[in-house]
């Protein structure tokens, strides 16, 4: 995924991953990681934090401020998007800023999309039934291990 994301950014001298929650944050920190092994662009690394199955009822907040990504490329990291609710609902406190460009970026991305988010990267696509779960199993060296149940 860094080198589709270096690919398409070539031109970029910084771009800003935010990773949602611990196992989002974890895949951003690989990313990150891997582009600037790759390439000379340089990351900086935030975390979004959002209670998935109520995003309404708990406040969505970002550990870096919010001016520091106007007219920058921000890419938002989960593990898996199931409907799309988690990241649709992420996007809320992005919303006072204009970004550059702010794409997209899941580990596994399932075909059950009920909110109008695109997905520019991901690393797998799975046919699930909706009854089906997905783990995402990390370690301090990265994804260890991909579970359906």
């Amino acid at each position: 995924m860094a080198m589709e994301i270096y690919e398409r950014h070539s031109k970029d001298t910084v771009i800003y991953f935010l990773g949602i929650n611990k196992k989002g944050y974890q895949l951003a920190k690989l990313i990150s990681e891997d582009l600037e092994r790759l390439s000379p662009i340089k990351t900086k690394l935030g975390r979004l934090l959002i209670q998935p199955e109520s995003p309404l009822t708990g406040e969505i907040s970002m550990d870096l401020p919010a001016t520091d990504l106007r007219k920058k490329t921000v890419i938002v990291v989960d593990d898996v998007m199931n409907t799309g609710r988690t990241l649709f609902y992420s996007f809320k406190c992005l919303m006072d800023i204009m970004p550059k460009s702010l794409e997209v970026c899941v580990l596994v991305l399932r075909m059950h999309k009920s909110f109008p988010v695109n997905v520019d990267y991901y690393g797998l696509r799975l046919a699930t039934t909706i009854k089906q779960n997905i783990e995402i199993i990390c370690d301090h060296h990265g994804v260890k291990e991909v579970q359906m149940f």
